[in-house]
């Protein structure tokens, strides 16, 4: 983990994203260009208009292949990692200190079966690893609202929850600050609807239904 592997994939990603923007240019005009430039090659031009035409026809059908290679590879590149970050385990650290930087951490080794609460520590450029349920964006004891930015989210749900109910199954970390740290396999529980572009799968708390949900039938 660290600085060098996140290096890695961030350039990866643009090479990769950079590659596929070849399909809009189109590839059709790509490989009537080569083929126009092929007409000067001495042994293609005796073919004449066959000769450049099956050149058109070959190059399509390899930008065409390479293209999907390449996106078949960004596919298994990125499962790939997410399952060696799943099945992995936490880089070593003291569950006892109160800042964690550039750590894998599980939240299982995080923290323990029967605690619900982590308080005042920081966390930084971390990966958090689930399965499990926590609750984020909570002010510390004396009022000192967390930091929490530059975030990235796999393969999470965001729930904003109501403050008066006690989740029995999440854990709590209240003043705690994540910054450029990554979440992955969780659900984020917030109280309040911190950012709309996120994956939330609950509505807004505070807004009335439109439409109220039918009573339960006693029968």
């Amino acid at each position: 983990m660290g600085r060098i592997s996140t290096f890695i994939d961030t350039w990866t990603s643009r090479i990769a994203n950079g590659l596929t923007i070849w399909p809009f240019l189109p590839v059709g005009g790509f490989a009537i260009l080569m083929a126009y430039l092929s007409t000067s090659i001495e042994w293609i031009a005796q073919f004449g208009a066959f000769g450049w035409l099956s050149v058109a026809l070959g190059v399509f059908a390899l930008t065409s292949l390479s293209l999907a290679l390449i996106g078949g590879w960004r596919v298994n590149n990125a499962q790939a990692r997410m399952l060696s970050r799943l099945s992995s385990d936490s880089s070593p650290f003291d569950p006892m200190a109160t800042t964690f930087e550039n750590k894998r951490i599980f939240l299982k080794d995080l923290v323990p079966a029967g605690r619900q609460h982590l308080e005042n520590r920081k966390f930084i450029n971390c990966e958090i690893i689930g399965p499990g349920n926590i609750v984020v964006c909570l002010n510390g004891r004396d009022g000192t609202p967390p930091l929490f930015r530059n975030n990235l989210y796999n393969d999470v749900d965001c729930i904003q929850t109501d403050p008066a109910v006690i989740s029995k199954n999440a854990i709590y970390f209240p003043g705690c600050d994540f910054d450029n740290c990554q979440f992955f396999n969780l659900n984020l529980l917030f109280y309040g609807r911190y950012n709309p572009d996120w994956h939330w799968i609950t509505p807004i708390a505070d807004q009335p239904a439109l439409i109220p949900s039918p009573a339960p039938s006693n029968n």
